[in-house]
């Protein structure tokens, strides 16, 4: 594996460690409709071009729903891999961007 490749997946772990620390702090805020306990409900992703960089488990999306069973909103945390509802992952396309 050469040298750039560690490094993207180096950058891709810290990011994913950024949303993680997302993650917990909205699920800790509970519903913020309701304020009901969040369940966990992640999707996988798979990123526009660069699907054979990463394996799909991977390369999951946070998310949560609310446990009121009459309102069941999904709660989805900010992320600094994705851009909102996008599947481009959001740091290269800002490096890409930065680049030209």
């Amino acid at each position: 594996m050469d040298n750039q490749a560690i490094d993207i997946e180096n950058l891709y772990n810290d990011l994913l460690q950024i949303d993680r620390k997302f993650a917990l702090e909205t699920r800790v805020k509970g519903c913020p409709h309701c304020g009901c306990v969040l369940h966990s409900a992640n999707y996988p992703r798979v990123p526009k071009g660069l699907s054979g960089l990463f394996y799909i488990s991977q390369v999951v999306r946070v998310s949560f729903c609310c446990s009121n069973e009459e309102f069941r909103r999904r709660v989805t945390p900010a992320s600094v891999r994705f851009l909102g509802p996008k599947q481009y992952l959001g740091v290269l396309v800002v490096l890409l961007c930065a680049k030209c």
